[in-house]
């Protein structure tokens, strides 16, 4: 998919969860097919985001894979061990061989890390940011800062001196959060979208069953084309998973914007 000649990559964040069977996916699909359901629908990116929590395994990236058939590229998670030691060279290794089918495919797109509202802006946490950065050289690196502390030019510089991505986020305007902010530092754009549920009051809670409206969606289409023009690649990722908003509200992206596309000159 092509927007003013820049690829655009729309997916979710995971793709098992178990409210989309019914709302998104068949009823009675068993988890291991979903994936494959996925792919089906036409979506070409997805975030691995399980790597959180658990160390990728070879074996189970490989079956990922078949059941995708090369159609999906991925964005995938750092392990929280990592974020906590950036510098360990053993923890690094053990994920990268976990993910090595990924990159041998070519589908392997990106690296990202988000950070809850506690982390804030320091010297300290910064270094922590390169550090990360340098351990995945080679790939886009993206951050996702929630606390709106580092959301200021100096850091912004340093940023674009690093190779350092800052992810768009969509979420409530609450208090001390991360504001709605296009960008583009690494010559890529990222955007994650929660929603905007009237239930979210505080930045550590989230609330996942807000469907975007067509209105927000074209809000959303027209920053990516004003970005898209100096983007390498532009990657939208709907996080607002909860009953199937997420993939429902993508599809409805990829038609407005191939609609769009047909219309440029």
């Amino acid at each position: 998919m092509l927007l003013n000649g820049t690829p655009v990559y729309i997916g979710t964040s995971g793709y098992n969860h178990e409210d989309w069977k019914g709302n998104f996916a068949p009823e009675k699909i068993n988890n291991y097919d979903m994936l494959s359901y996925y792919a089906e629908q036409g979506f070409n990116f997805v975030e691995l985001a399980y790597t959180f929590y658990r160390f990728p395994e070879r074996d189970k990236i490989e079956h990922i894979l078949k059941r995708t058939e090369k159609s999906v590229r991925f964005s995938v998670r750092i392990p929280k061990a990592i974020m906590h030691y950036p510098s360990d060279k053993a923890l690094i290794a053990q994920f990268l061989n976990g993910i090595a089918p990924l990159a041998d495919t070519g589908v392997l797109e990106s690296f990202f890390a988000d950070f809850l509202p506690s982390f804030v802006c320091s010297k300290a946490n910064y270094q922590r940011l390169v550090n990360l950065r340098n351990a995945f050289k080679g790939y886009p690196f993206f951050i996702e800062l929630q606390s709106r502390t580092w959301y200021k030019e100096k850091t912004f510089d340093l940023f674009r001196e690093n190779d350092i991505g800052l992810t768009t986020i969509d979420m409530p305007d609450i208090k001390g959060a991360a504001p709605y902010f296009p960008t583009s530092f690494n010559y890529y754009q990222y955007y994650k979208l929660y929603g905007r549920s009237p239930k979210w009051i505080v930045g550590a809670d989230k609330y996942l069953d807000y469907s975007y409206s067509e209105k927000e969606l074209l809000k959303l289409l027209q920053d990516v084309q004003h970005t898209s023009i100096t983007a390498k690649a532009a990657i939208i990722i709907f996080a607002n998973v909860a009953q199937g908003c997420a993939p429902q509200n993508a599809l409805k992206l990829m038609q407005l914007i191939n609609s769009a596309a047909r219309k440029l000159p």
